[in-house]
């Protein structure tokens, strides 16, 4: 902005100066036209005069030699021309002149239209950063918002995600301690020999791990046709359920039939014996005793063991959890036939309804 200053205010003196320039040159060709009409007057007047006198003296003497008078009149002549030159000289540089004056003037009115445009695209360039500022402080806002967001929500999902197992493993760490308690407190507890299981004939019923209960072929019958001999007195008490238990294979969707089913079938019967860990510990997967861990050494962590199932396989989250995903575990459909259709429809809707 401050060379085109500078610049204009040059252009301008530069005219001022060709303007003064000019009128010195136009009073230069008026003084020099008037003095050249003159001098060709007094030009003409004398050569008059010279040839007068020269007749005359022609007339007197046929010795003298008019030599000198056409000498002066060439001189003369030689002088007019080269004053008339040295006006066509200046009067080319004064046109000259006006024409870089109006150049100049030109000149100075593209030069005020130019700084014009460079306010003008200053203050365009100005409005345009304030508008890059706003948009910026604008999504600098947006993004610090967004990753608040997701800090609470990562936060929000740690929370949800440890809590029932921080008091799950709480309530474990309480109930271990309470069984040290007793255990240290009772002594005589452990010296007491621990009860057996009863074995079962053949033909007091089926065992726990039998699936052959339903079976009422003659084979199966006792020999004397009485469903209840007596051989020992071990068909006393009640009847083992005819029915089996599946183990537990760690998937949670079955984890609620497994608990009841096993509850009602030997809790009642080997109410506080050790011998429930035991069958417990038989019916679980491998994978499924990885998962609980130490709790199954100890005869006494009976309670605690389920504490640590319900906490792994029964909790809320986990259920859900597993039910969203029996969608993604469908197989996908390999042909189009109807019994294909018809098991994929089938399989497809009752995870949707499960979900529902």
């Amino acid at each position: 902005m401050g060379a085109i200053i500078l610049k204009k205010l040059q252009v301008a003196a530069w005219r001022d100066e060709l303007i003064h320039i000019y009128e010195d040159v136009k009073d230069l060709y008026h003084k020099f036209a008037t003095s050249s009409r003159h001098s060709v007057s007094s030009i003409g007047t004398s050569a008059s005069d010279v040839t007068i006198s020269t007749t005359f003296s022609q007339k007197r003497s046929t010795r003298s030699a008019p030599t000198d008078p056409p000498r002066q009149i060439s001189q003369l002549d030689l002088h007019i021309q080269k004053q008339m030159l040295e006006l066509e000289v200046i009067k080319g540089m004064g046109e000259q002149l006006g024409k870089l004056i109006d150049s100049s003037h030109v000149t100075s009115t593209e030069i005020a239209a130019n700084t014009q445009l460079v306010k003008e695209s200053h203050k365009t360039l100005h409005d345009m950063d304030q508008k890059i500022e706003a948009v910026k402080l604008d999504l600098n806002a947006q993004i610090e918002g967004l990753r608040t967001k997701i800090g609470v929500s990562k936060v929000h999902l740690r929370r949800k995600k440890h809590v029932s197992a921080r008091s799950t493993l709480k309530s474990l760490e309480a109930t271990v301690l309470h069984r040290r308690t007793l255990l240290d407190a009772d002594t005589s507890s452990r010296e007491q020999p621990s009860r057996q299981l009863p074995i079962m004939h053949p033909a007091c019923g089926p065992s726990i791990w039998d699936d052959t209960s339903s079976d009422t072929s003659p084979e199966h019958q006792p020999p004397n046709g009485s469903s209840n001999p007596s051989h020992g007195g071990c068909c006393s008490r009640p009847r083992t359920p005819s029915f089996t238990i599946q183990p537990f294979d760690g998937n949670p969707k079955n984890y609620a039939r497994f608990k009841a089913k096993f509850r009602s079938l030997y809790e009642n019967e080997y109410n506080g014996s050790p011998d429930l860990l035991f069958l417990l510990e038989e019916l679980l997967s491998k994978e499924v005793r990885k998962e609980i861990g130490e709790c199954l050494a100890d005869g006494t962590m009976y309670s605690v063991v389920w504490d640590c199932l319900d906490a792994v396989y029964g909790c809320t989250e986990v259920m859900d959890q597993t039910y969203l995903d029996d969608p993604l575990q469908i197989p996908p459909l390999k042909s189009q036939d109807a019994a294909s259709l018809k098991t994929f429809t089938n399989r497809l809707h009752g995870a949707v309804v499960t979900l529902s």
